[in-house]
């Protein structure tokens, strides 16, 4: 808070990973305005990347390993499309899918591969799933694995892979609603909640003795 995240290196690369989940539930979450409701900050999760990154690879890469997986797999599908290679290669549309990507950064990793669908942190994008695929091949796996079908449901969604590559609603929910509970034990309130419990209170007098459930 006082000095920034982008002078903490040395503070960061101190923490746990208990230590970093909960920071990340409080840093990695805004609003634009005072009681709506908080949204994922990617770019700002690019940031923690690069920081982390100044601990070196390794570290970053257990990091992300020992981290909740939907909270990973949710915050690199903010930044990148994930598709198998193979498919591409086979597709239909090869020729949109080409004139798509012909300006969009890409890095091939195993059999998939990785787009940027912002250019932010895009350099520690890269470093860090390289590194996690070196230190635990299977959890990365399973990561791109994930990732790669996120990719694929916003194709059906869009109705093409030329509209998806050139720019989970459900793994969004997940892990807000997995980070209401954590800091519910905190003594913190969602904004959702806290909305729901005025409009009540502006709305329906409670009679006495009745206890509402908001």
């Amino acid at each position: 808070d006082h000095v920034g995240l982008e002078d903490a290196g040395e503070l960061v690369a101190l923490a746990t990973t208990e230590q970093i989940a909960s920071v990340f539930d409080e840093d990695l979450w805004t609003r634009d305005v005072p009681g709506a409701d908080e949204a994922f900050d990617a770019k700002r999760f690019a940031t923690w990347l690069e920081i982390l990154l100044e601990a070196g690879e390794r570290v970053t890469a257990r990091r992300l390993a020992e981290l909740d997986p939907d909270t990973v797999t949710f915050a690199f599908h903010q930044l990148v499309h994930v598709v198998v290679t193979e498919e591409l290669a086979g597709n239909e549309e090869l020729d949109d899918i080409e004139r798509a990507l012909a300006g969009a950064l890409s890095h091939e990793l195993g059999e998939y591969m990785v787009i940027a669908r912002k250019h932010e942190g895009w350099d520690a994008i890269v470093t860090s799933l390289v590194a996690l695929d070196e230190l635990d091949h299977d959890t990365c796996d399973r990561l791109l694995e994930r990732l790669a079908a996120l990719t694929e449901r916003a194709v059906v969604d869009e109705g093409g892979w030329y509209d998806v590559l050139s720019e989970a609603e459900s793994l969004a929910d997940d892990v807000a609603g997995d980070r209401n509970e954590r800091r519910a034990k905190d003594g913190f309130i969602a904004a959702s909640d806290a909305r729901a419990f005025l409009r009540l209170a502006r709305e329906h007098a409670p009679k006495p003795g009745e206890r509402d459930a908001v």
